[in-house]
């Protein structure tokens, strides 16, 4: 059973349960009520539909089909791996300055799960990554939400066989834990947490069934 999870409240549930984003299709939700929040909260200043943006949109779709889906399977993951690499349980604030910065390359697999590799990473200060990528906009906290978010950006390249290479970039913002002492005997620091990155983003063992979980996903909802 394939499962995802909502890009507000991190409930995980069957990925044919989950609704997309109708504007930008990048982000999947469990409820129309956790869309709604999710959209006064943070989404309305990341939301960018595919028929905005400067390429055809049967092509914009097709790459975001494949983004989303094995973003939705990780994100979870994802997300603690960002709060760890910050060490935020023993650097407190850091989140509203830096965020972690991942880079992946598609492996064209048809399992959701190891569609992408990890090609490279690092800790960016929030300021760097908006330098280079002005249209995310999700890395300048609004005035009530700074230091109360973490933010990770990640960028998706394509090499595919008679088709133009093209890289893409997604960020995304999520809330604060209330607590970060379970975080605190977690692995810390970017050096730590991005070999747990590559131990599962370097390719997956077909033959391996069961996936080592090494973030506590209850402490993901806050």
């Amino acid at each position: 059973m394939l499962t995802g999870t909502c890009a507000y409240c991190n409930k995980t549930m069957e990925m044919k349960s989950l609704k997309k984003c109708g504007a930008c299709g990048g982000v999947m939700y469990c409820s129309r009520e956790c869309q709604k929040l999710s959209w006064k909260l943070t989404h309305k200043y990341t939301c960018v539909p595919i028929a905005v943006l400067p390429e055809k949109e049967e092509v914009l779709k097709y790459y975001a089909r494949i983004i989303s889906g094995w973003q939705n399977v990780w994100k979870g993951h994802l997300d603690g791996f960002a709060l760890m690499a910050l060490d935020l349980a023993n650097n407190p604030g850091k989140n509203a300055t830096h965020c972690m910065w991942l880079e992946f390359t598609y492996t064209g697999h048809k399992d959701d799960r190891e569609k992408f590799e990890i090609y490279r990473g690092c800790i960016r200060t929030a300021e760097e990554v908006l330098a280079e990528c002005p249209h995310l906009q999700i890395m300048r906290d609004p005035p009530p939400l700074i230091g109360k978010r973490i933010r990770y950006a990640m960028v998706f390249h394509f090499e595919e066989e008679d088709k133009p290479t093209r890289s893409f970039v997604r960020a995304r913002s999520w809330e604060l834990p209330k607590s970060l002492e379970p975080w605190k005997d977690r692995p810390a620091g970017w050096e730590a947490v991005y070999e747990v990155i590559q131990a599962i983003f370097g390719g997956i063992d077909e033959e391996d069934e069961e996936i080592i979980v090494v973030v506590p996903v209850d402490a993901l909802v806050a």
